[in-house]
């Protein structure tokens, strides 16, 4: 069963179509959105626009493919190739280790080529062999004697050997670091609007996305967001975004304040913290109900990629049995993504009932149904996404040992060159071959080279 498996996991055609598939389901994890990576209401948007795109996306697992079934079935396929690899090759190196070196390799004598020398001096033959080899860099590796033909193999870079082992050793390391960063991530996304401080605590965060086998994640320090702007493209597009972001200790201390974006995370208290793509602007309304106190809500509203449409959302109002829906302008009197008139077309339902209708501007006060409504405030918002991992060190170290194994198998490859030879009378034949890596020819040129060589010394 072993000899089946082992044929099947590392047959070269079957590990890259592990690697292909593996390859693809990367690229639909860029494609597609990820729940990891965005935020609740962009999903509820992308359901209300296209249901039959988000059931299809949600039933194939693809709205978090590096944590679905298929995915992991195939990273554990890969795992147990890798597993049966490395220990095919260290059993091949204890062996060799053991190997009798009064032997010569199987392969190396084959198509060798065949030369003449005249020498009397018989004796010497061997040692003056070994010096011109040595002066090429090689060591004698073994000498043996069959009817009166001597068999000389010359080695070098033999620890070059270990190359292939390093190699996927190095695979292995960076395969075990992506398990256990799958398995043990911790990771949050929460929008945080311009000024709001954010503790680090469970329930704050609003899509949590932990491993199976991980903690929820929390910190010992205060995350906020200072200042966030967007620099657009002509076409409407994000070129830019940024994050000020201040960290503080529980008693309110600024402790450090970074700048963050898509493609530059910082890392506060053992945690990385990544500008997501999500953003938007924030709206703050003040209910003044028959209580004394008002309720203060913020609605989260994402931003759209073209300035000429407006903010959409549909939300409760926490409290109450109300139902808003609305269609936000930055700008009431041109399209823009500034903030300069800010106004927002309300709907205030109860029961599918319109309570009211109409557009509220910036500070604007409304009475309906015996209640007083204020649009108190606009604030960009900005979505952060905090990652708490190991595995760095396990990835550096993967990819040293990929780089030395890299390095030994192709530019300080294992070479073997056999020579062999009989005398009778006052000739010699010879026979010379050698072997790069155990199995790829050495080149016509070297050995020819070899063949002078030895023949001016012999000679």
């Amino acid at each position: 069963m072993y000899q089946s498996l082992k044929c099947s996991l590392t047959r070269p055609k079957n590990v890259l179509w592990l690697i292909g598939l593996i390859g693809m389901f990367s690229l639909l994890g860029l494609v597609i959105p990820q729940t990891a990576f965005r935020s609740q209401g962009y999903f509820e948007s992308l359901k209300s626009a296209n249901p039959f795109f988000y059931r299809f996306i949600d039933l194939l697992q693809l709205n978090h493919v590096f944590s679905s079934i298929p995915f992991l079935i195939i990273i554990f396929l890969l795992y147990l190739s890798l597993f049966i690899t490395l220990w095919e090759q260290w059993k091949k190196q204890l062996r060799f280790l053991h190997t009798n070196k009064k032997s010569v390799p199987v392969g190396l004598k084959e198509d060798s080529i065949s030369f003449q020398v005249t020498n009397n001096a018989r004796e010497a033959i061997p040692a003056d062999i070994k010096q011109v080899m040595a002066g090429y860099g090689f060591t004698c590796q073994t000498e043996l004697t069959e009817h009166d033909f001597l068999h000389l193999v010359f080695a070098k870079h033999m620890k070059s050997r270990w190359g292939v082992f390093i190699f996927h050793l190095g695979l292995f390391i960076l395969l075990n670091a992506a398990i256990y960063g799958l398995f043990k991530h911790q990771r949050g996304f929460v929008p945080l609007m311009e000024g709001e401080t954010f503790i680090g605590q469970d329930g704050d965060w609003l899509v949590p996305s932990n491993g199976p086998l991980a903690e929820r994640l929390t910190f010992p320090f205060n995350v906020r967001l200072n200042k966030f702007k967007v620099a657009y493209w002509d076409n409407d597009q994000e070129q830019q975004m940024h994050s000020q972001l201040l960290f503080s200790d529980d008693n309110g201390n600024i402790v450090s304040k970074n700048e963050i974006s898509v493609s530059s995370p910082i890392e506060h208290g053992g945690v990385s913290f990544h500008q997501s793509q999500d953003f938007g602007y924030a709206l703050t309304f003040a209910l003044h109900t028959n209580d004394a106190k008002p309720i203060v809500s913020h609605f989260i509203l994402d931003a759209v990629g073209d300035k000429s449409k407006p903010l959409t959302g549909k939300s409760d109002y926490p409290n109450t049995g109300y139902i808003f829906k609305m269609r936000f302008f930055p700008d009431i009197s041109r399209p823009s993504f500034s903030l300069i008139q800010p106004g927002v077309d309300l709907t205030i339902l109860e029961n599918k009932d319109i309570q009211f209708e109409g557009r509220l501007l910036l500070g604007q006060t409304i009475n309906f149904d015996d209640n007083i409504l204020t649009f108190l405030d606009v604030r960009p918002w900005s979505g952060i996404i905090a990652i708490r991992g190991y595995v760095l060190p396990g990835v550096y170290l993967s990819f040293l040992l990929i780089v030395i194994g890299m390095v030994l198998m192709y530019l300080l490859p294992t070479k073997q060159i056999y020579i062999g030879y009989s005398c009778s009378g006052n000739g010699c034949q010879f026979q010379i071959n050698g072997k790069i890596g155990g199995r790829t020819p050495c080149t016509h040129f070297e050995l020819e080279q070899i063949k002078q060589t030895l023949i001016k010394a012999l000679a």
